[in-house]
């Protein structure tokens, strides 16, 4: 028997407010692998890499990651990977990370205007062109663009903060506050919270954050009806949600000078601008970029983990 993602949805009474929140389920890309949508995203991080650690050994398809090395975690997928190594890369203009930024997914040179070093991009990044080129109206949003402190301290000027571009001197900033890119995930929206207020947004986060809560008793009770797999993708996939609403929610503690140091008020949520949210933040982020793309709102996403001539302290590293 076939049981779609359709089918599931159609049972649980809650669906319309569910489905966002709904992986595809591996029957039903079983059984129409055809329509089993792809996906598309692009992943740059600033800070470098160490070679000894990052490069498997071995030739183009018979490589071997390094015992305790950071692409170790990836061997389960490599028949699906290859690692080009001494590509040649396009370059515009002078000072090695502004030329190198705007050329990372265009090819492209520059401009000669806005951005500053240079100009923005003279051409659109290669997730712009295929979400173009997909069909119109398949998913919520046709990209989706995020970060985790693109434009923390030193960031100036413009063009060391973008890396994706809807076209020639159209650059398209990342969102690196999860707060709203987790609003506008929840509503809907490509201008998310475009034309709601403060405060039907806020009583509209409540009420979405609690509706998991609410068609637990319904997924169980279809439980029986999908296989295991499925179930315990289902169950994953709503613990990490939930787990996002969590960790969006947890109170920042307030510091402490001395003895004379009183706590003050401070508001739910965590420091965008801290340092030392760095890796915090960018756990959320993957996670709201997983799910945006496992419940099919998007099929082009990029991931922009701070910016060129980042300034990230990774203090955390032992």
């Amino acid at each position: 028997m076939r049981f779609s993602r359709r089918d599931f949805l159609g049972g649980v009474k809650t669906a319309a407010a569910l489905a966002p929140f709904v992986p595809f389920l591996n029957r039903e890309a079983e059984a129409a692998p055809a329509s089993t949508p792809i996906r598309f995203m692009i992943l740059s991080t600033y800070n470098g890499a160490v070679p000894a650690q990052y490069w498997p050994e071995g030739g183009e398809t018979d490589f071997t990651f390094r015992p305790g090395s950071t692409t170790e975690p990836l061997a389960p997928y490599r028949t699906k990977m290859i690692f080009p190594m001494n590509m040649k890369r396009q370059r515009s203009g002078g000072r090695g990370h502004e030329s190198a930024f705007r050329c990372l997914w265009t090819g492209a040179g520059q401009t000669g205007s806005g951005g500053g070093f240079g100009g923005y991009a003279a051409g659109p990044s290669v997730d712009q062109i295929i979400a173009k080129a997909l069909p119109a109206g398949q998913t919520t949003f046709p990209s989706l663009q995020f970060g985790v402190q693109h434009d923390g301290p030193g960031a100036n000027p413009t063009v060391l903060t973008v890396m994706t571009y809807a076209a020639a001197g159209q650059p398209l900033a990342p969102e690196s506050n999860p707060y709203t890119m987790f609003d506008r995930l929840m509503i809907g929206s490509t201008g998310a919270p475009t034309g709601i207020s403060k405060d039907q947004l806020e009583k509209l986060k409540v009420r979405r954050q609690s509706v998991l809560d609410l068609v637990r008793d319904d997924l169980k009770a279809l439980s029986p009806r999908v296989d295991r797999s499925d179930r315990v993708k289902i169950e994953q996939h709503v613990n990490g949600i939930s787990e996002i609403e969590k960790r969006l929610n947890m109170p920042v503690n307030a510091p402490t000078a001395g003895a004379n140091c009183s706590a003050t008020a401070v508001p739910m949520g965590i420091d965008l601008k801290a340092n030392e949210s760095f890796p915090e933040l960018l756990g959320i982020q993957n996670s709201l970029a997983v799910s945006a793309l496992a419940c099919d709102r998007t099929r082009v996403a990029s991931m922009q983990w701070s910016r060129g001539f980042s300034q990230v302290r990774h203090t955390w590293v032992a």
